[in-house]
């Protein structure tokens, strides 16, 4: 008996993207947190390559110095570095977690002084790697910050910008044992070259920081002494102006600018919907409002990437996807990108900088 064997050999493997075209690098993760995936979108066409390698259910990505680095978080605690043009294994990977420590929960990643510096939520130190080795070559211990009526001991040490070869650093101080709530958080000023404390300053009430394109500190906050919730600017040692208050925003956590626009999601305070606002700073607008998990919102220059994850409210009705606003003109742009698991954290690849 003779048999001939068809189509025997392998698929091909899709090619992975190339760097002669930019594409938005996009950690996604399952309905249930359990595993995460790398996927790329070419910026070109909106192609999508999904799930290249397989992540933490709790994964952030970023692209610096020319390559894409990655945090896998909660219970995970490593910080993985790939080569932009092949997002199938990582260069190198290492444990951000101490010895004897069960979980440090790492939050964000910055580039300063030629040094990765590295926030833990859980753990009241900053870590120092080497970008070159991946070797943790210092602790910042910050635990001189806490506050006496946090009765956890932890800062919940989150966002991080670098102004002018300077480090700062939000603390959200939540009292874990008293509901979660802010007892004040404050912002901390590290020396990247000494790699030490300069100072802090208390303000506002569980903030996050966001990295814009002005060369300042802007942050959210919850309601704090005689402030608003809101979006603020902030010249470290003064009292914060605001860009954005009202007594209805609550819960803000994605904020981007471009010129005298801004573009930000905010949660309702029953948590059933998130909405998104546009316009300028000194009148924006309610855009629309989703029942969708609004997990990230990317910069790529003057466009807004939103991305949702399905949510807890009606998540049967939810489609994960990545919708693109053009920021100026507060209008979506073309269909939304679908995607099979939710987009969490979205990078944009420049191979202009990554040759």
């Amino acid at each position: 008996m003779i048999i001939t064997l068809l189509n025997c050999a392998p698929p091909e493997k899709e090619a992975l993207p190339s760097i002669e075209n930019s594409y938005a690098a996009v950690a996604s993760v399952s309905m249930d947190y359990a595993v995460g995936t790398l996927s790329a979108v070419q910026l070109d066409d909106l192609s999508v390559q999904e799930s290249i390698s397989t992540v933490s259910g709790d994964p952030l990505v970023f692209f610096e110095d020319n390559h894409v680095w990655q945090l896998n978080r909660f219970q995970y605690d490593t910080l993985r570095k790939y080569n932009p043009k092949d997002l199938s294994a990582p260069l190198n990977e290492i444990s951000l977690r101490p010895q004897g420590i069960s979980s440090v929960n790492p939050q964000d990643f910055e580039f300063c002084a030629e040094k990765l510096f590295i926030s833990l939520y859980d753990y009241n130190a900053l870590l120092v790697v080497d970008p070159e080795t991946l070797s943790i070559i210092n602790e910042i211990d910050l635990s001189s910050l806490n506050h006496s009526d946090d009765a956890d001991l932890l800062l919940e040490l989150a966002d991080m910008i670098v102004v002018e070869n300077t480090l700062f650093v939000g603390a959200q101080r939540l009292n874990r044992q008293s509901g979660w709530n802010s007892v004040g958080s404050l912002i901390a000023k590290v020396d990247c070259e000494d790699e030490e404390l300069l100072s802090m300053q208390n303000v506002g009430s569980n903030i996050r920081i966001f990295d814009v394109e002005d060369s300042e500190i802007v942050f959210s906050s919850e309601p704090w002494e005689d402030f608003s919730a809101g979006i603020y600017t902030l010249s470290f040692g003064f009292e914060p102006d605001p860009i954005v208050t009202a007594e209805g925003i609550f819960g803000i956590e994605n904020f981007v600018s471009h010129d005298e626009h801004i573009f930000f999601s905010s949660l309702s305070t029953d948590y059933s919907e998130y909405n998104i606002y546009c316009g300028s700073s000194s009148n924006p607008t309610l855009l629309t409002t989703t029942q969708a998990f609004v997990t990230e919102i990317a910069q790529n220059e003057n466009e807004a990437w939103v991305g949702t994850h399905w949510g807890w409210n009606n998540p049967e009705a939810q489609i994960p996807n990545i919708t693109r606003y053009d920021i100026s003109t507060c209008t979506q742009i073309g269909e939304p990108i679908i995607t099979e698991l939710a987009p969490y954290s979205i990078t944009f690849v420049d191979h202009d900088t990554s040759n």
